[in-house]
């Protein structure tokens, strides 16, 4: 009877070893850019969705990490969202910018997270619609003075996104 219970006990063990077992990431970079700094863009006539200050390139000034859309807002100040709109996501520094994004985002919307790895300076977007669902990491290289623009994930095909989290 023993032994019956500790084949058992094995056996259970190796499936939930097995079955727990993630395949790793394929970290496989399917479009790489460098991203040189522009003159300043004019950003007067779109709506700020979102933003954060940091001095990332230690200057003593802080940049502005920002998220706009050519979207507007009605009277009580929400934003009249249609199908889709034109955003721009930019890193807007005192005398020149970055623009990390600009482009039409149909039934859409693009979150953005900034952090370091080390030293190393990162802001990642998360672009989902209704039939998209992508991955870009920018990694500001100090030396270059740019960033380098990666798209570690990209669906594709025929995409059909059935649920997104609203929290």
């Amino acid at each position: 009877m023993k032994k019956i219970i500790l084949l058992i006990l094995a056996f259970s063990l190796s499936i939930s070893i097995i079955g727990c077992t993630k395949a790793p990431i394929d970290n496989e970079v399917i479009e790489s850019k460098e991203i040189s700094s522009t003159d300043k863009i004019d950003v007067a006539n779109l709506t700020l969705l979102d933003e954060y200050l940091l001095d990332f390139d230690k200057d003593g000034e802080e940049e502005r990490i920002a998220m706009y859309t050519a979207a507007e807002k009605d009277e009580s100040g929400e934003i009249v969202w249609d199908d889709g709109q034109n955003w721009l996501f930019l890193v807007q520094d005192t005398d020149k910018d970055y623009v990390l994004f600009d482009d039409y985002v149909q039934l859409g919307s693009i979150d953005f997270y900034v952090y370091t790895i080390e030293d190393d300076f990162y802001i990642d977007t998360v672009q989902v619609g209704t039939a998209n669902l992508t991955l870009k990491s920018y990694h500001y290289d100090k030396d270059k003075n740019s960033f380098i623009m990666t798209v570690p994930y990209n669906t594709t095909g025929n995409v059909n996104m059935m649920k997104r989290s609203n929290y």
